[in-house]
């Protein structure tokens, strides 16, 4: 669909078979729920003069919007941090095209939200609600809040770290920044967790971190420190080269949940889905110690699986494995330091545990992680204390 709307806005190609290829995306009347190819089908064939009602915007009450909201595909009524970016702009196109103040709204909305997902460093926390298998280095986020700024001139658009962006997008872009026009007065609350999907993110002085109880295949959370971080958390069945057994699933929304937060700490708490089999996820919270525990019985060859950022990985302050090697790991540990050039984070086991710690290359697989490190789940409960 990307490429079918830059060829409509470039005018590439005959517009008789434009319109024959859009016709085929038409004929599945469940797109209208399906709000990221509804936004591709309104624009396409607003640009094509085509007639075509545009579904209204669907956003969870702080402006984070559902891949779709009537329930028709398995594990869609949870957020898709890429999906929601890409909606974002599709959004500001719509408002511009159909002269639409309720999708300039909810794209500017779902930028403000996101910002809230940002690092210290100005990068997006991935921890949760993105398939590991659907991770690029292409977020298109930065576009998104180039479009936020021009409407709102709110500076705080400003902060997303470059990234590459899509070359269809880039070319929606072209299309639309010429065309919008900035809002004296717009209308954006203070950020709030989506406590209805079970989300919660805490910012240190010198770490943030964002964890969560639903997803579809994605992460229970991440936690970033300066040049260190563990980018995505979460259960996986072996082998771990296919993500595709990476996540937790889970729906919107929540009615049994322990979420407790205040500016010291926090705690969340609640039931998710491991590859069909229920556990119970606990995250508490402080300013510089995390502890993180999952009870329930899960598959065979299910780990607790850490993506992880940094330069090297201390086992027991003894063995170093450095990024970029081929050494790896396995073997019981009482700790494990992953170290960056000035950061560190320190994650130590509540009983015994056997960890695999094995090197990544990194790029657009692995959520550009520099190892993996594995806790077998032999029992029916594992515990890590995390010390930043």
């Amino acid at each position: 669909m990307r490429e079918l709307l830059a060829e409509a806005i470039a005018k590439e190609g005959d517009v008789k078979e434009l319109r024959k290829r859009l016709g085929k995306h038409l004929t599945n009347r469940s797109f209208e729920s399906d709000q990221l190819n509804a936004a591709y089908l309104a624009a396409i064939s607003h640009i094509l003069d085509l007639p075509f009602k545009p579904v209204a915007p669907h956003i969870l009450p702080n402006g984070l919007p559902l891949e779709e909201w009537a329930g028709h595909r398995h594990g869609s009524q949870v957020p898709h941090l890429y999906h929601a970016i890409e909606l974002g702009i599709l959004w500001a196109l719509l408002g511009v095209l159909y002269k639409r103040e309720e999708y300039t709204i909810a794209s500017v909305k779902i930028a403000h939200w996101l910002l809230n997902l940002l690092d210290n460093q100005a990068q997006l926390m991935l921890g949760i609600w993105l398939p590991g298998s659907d991770y690029s280095l292409r977020s298109n986020l930065s576009l998104l809040f180039r479009i936020a700024l021009q409407i709102t001139g709110d500076a705080r658009f400003v902060a997303a770290a470059p990234q590459e962006i899509d070359p269809h997008l880039q070319t929606v872009a072209n299309f639309l920044l010429p065309k919008l026009q900035k809002q004296e007065r717009f209308p954006l609350s203070l950020f709030l967790e989506e406590m209805t999907v079970g989300m919660m993110s805490f910012r240190a002085r010198n770490w943030c971190g964002v964890f969560s109880l639903s997803g579809h295949q994605s992460g229970m959370g991440a936690i970033h420190h300066g040049d260190v971080a563990i980018a995505a958390l979460g259960p996986q069945r072996a082998p771990f080269d296919d993500l595709s057994t990476f996540g937790i699933a889970r729906r919107a929304p929540f009615k049994e949940m322990a979420w407790e937060k205040s500016a010291t700490g926090g705690l969340i708490q609640g039931w998710i889905q491991v590859d069909e089999m229920w556990v119970q996820m606990a995250v508490a919270i402080g300013s510089e110690e995390i502890h993180i525990g999952v009870k329930g019985e899960v598959k065979p060859l299910t780990s607790m699986v850490f993506y992880v950022h940094a330069e090297a990985i201390s086992v027991d302050d003894k063995l170093i494995l450095k990024k970029r090697e081929l050494a790896h790991y396995r073997g019981p540990t009482t700790k494990l330091t992953l170290m960056g050039g000035k950061e560190k984070i320190f994650l130590t086991p509540l009983g015994p545990q056997t960890v695999e710690i094995l090197p990544l290359c990194g790029g657009n697989y692995f959520f550009d992680s520099d190892f993996l490190i594995a806790v077998s789940w032999r029992d029916d409960h594992l515990q890590w204390k995390i010390n930043i």
